[in-house]
């Protein structure tokens, strides 16, 4: 009889079975090694995926980055241009206004002829048809319909540093933006946008578009927005001459207007930083709030006549003098005026109402009034005003 084949016999190396096994043993390594080896490759090659289009990324944002800042430098540098050039360029043209103040809808046309230090405007058309204004040097003019020419304000002068500060306070303040290109009456210009950097509660503005002259840098066309982000003002210029006919009738001259202060004396006159004489004047210490909103500084101090009608500048009959201290973040204006309560007023002790494009808050403190106007909201000029206490005038 046969005996049953040994097993171990089968299984030794060398048998068929055994190599057959050996194989299949040795294939299934080299399987598991090649996947292995294969998703080891596979991953390195999706690493090397991500760490390229990592690079491509960075690159792309840094491209972006750069682009951003040429695009942003390009943007200042025109605000800068528009800047100077309402400072150092003469020239005339055709105006047209649409404007709210005080809720109430405006237009108006005028002819204005600016040098860089004068400017006169008279009104052709609209809501102002008939007024005649402007400034030569350190006074402002106003005239209405062939009436004797009134002094509006005293100006001192503003140094190049005082501007230079104002404009680096706007650059810190606000953002500036090139947002399109287009034309404005023919020309080609470059559109600007001016926005905050910061938001205070409440607001999204002020800020502004201007439509900046390829050639010459002046603004063409400007639109004014208010802190809800509401237009304000639009006003563009077209007809420019830049070489306008400029004879000694064109502006009002600093005698005429000397002159024409002493019949009825100034609105307003703007004083540097000198409080003692402000507080001399009017009585009372230029206000200095507590508080400011974000980004506002020190810009100086004046002095305003108050009256009411039938009231005197001197302060009878309602009138009163009034002491103001000014503040800027380089677009939006704080304005704080302390006075004496005006003989007679019925005036509430506290009062909010629309100023143009802006607020006006009042109360009443230590026998006078404060009084704060700026396009802030409500609750912002409230803080400024609550945190302002007046001082009257040592004698």
């Amino acid at each position: 009889m046969s005996r049953p084949l040994d097993s171990s016999i089968e299984n030794r190396p060398g048998s068929r079975y055994g190599l057959a096994l050996a194989s299949a043993f040795v294939l299934t390594v080299a399987g598991a090694v090649w996947s292995i080896r294969t998703q080891k490759a596979a991953l390195k090659t999706e690493q090397r995926q991500q760490i390229a289009q990592m690079a491509a990324l960075r690159d792309q944002e840094k491209r972006s980055s750069q682009e951003e800042n040429r695009n942003s430098q390009h943007a200042v540098s025109l605000l800068i241009r528009a800047f100077l050039a309402e400072r150092q360029i003469s020239y005339s043209a055709l105006a047209e206004t649409q404007a709210t103040y005080a809720g109430k809808e405006m237009q108006s046309t005028a002819r204005i002829t600016r040098t860089p230090s004068a400017m006169a405007i008279s009104y052709v058309k609209g809501d102002k048809q008939g007024l005649t204004a402007g400034y030569n040097q350190r006074w402002m003019w106003r005239q209405q319909n062939g009436a004797p020419m009134e002094a509006y304000a005293e100006l001192t002068d503003e140094p190049a540093s005082v501007l230079a500060r104002r404009l680096t306070l706007m650059l810190d303040n606000y953002s500036v933006s090139r947002v399109s290109s287009g034309k404005v009456g023919g020309r080609a210009v470059e559109v600007l946008e001016i926005k905050p950097l910061r938001a205070i509660d409440g607001a999204n503005g002020p800020g502004k578009n201007l439509s900046v002259d390829a050639e010459t840098g002046l603004a063409l066309e400007t639109e004014t927005f208010d802190h809800q982000w509401k237009r304000m003002m639009k006003s563009s210029l077209s007809q420019i001459n830049f070489a306008p006919h400029i004879t000694p009738a064109t502006f009002a001259s600093p005698g005429a207007m000397s002159a024409a202060a002493k019949r009825k004396p100034w609105m307003a006159r703007d004083m540097g930083s000198d409080r003692v004489d402000v507080a001399r004047e009017t009585g009372w210490q230029p206000p200095t709030p507590k508080y400011l909103p974000p980004g506002f500084a020190f810009d100086g101090v004046g002095v305003h006549h108050c009256t009411q009608p039938g009231a005197d500048v001197s302060g009878a009959q309602g009138g009163a003098v009034a002491s103001m201290a000014r503040y800027t973040d380089g677009l939006n204006t704080l304005s704080v005026f302390a006075m004496a309560e005006p003989k007679g007023s019925s005036a509430a002790p506290e009062q909010v109402c629309d100023f143009g494009p802006g607020t006006l808050i009042s109360k009443r403190d230590h026998g006078g009034f404060v009084i704060a106007v700026a396009d802030l909201p409500e609750v912002t000029l409230r803080r400024v005003v609550d945190s302002t206490s007046l001082q009257k005038a040592a004698r």
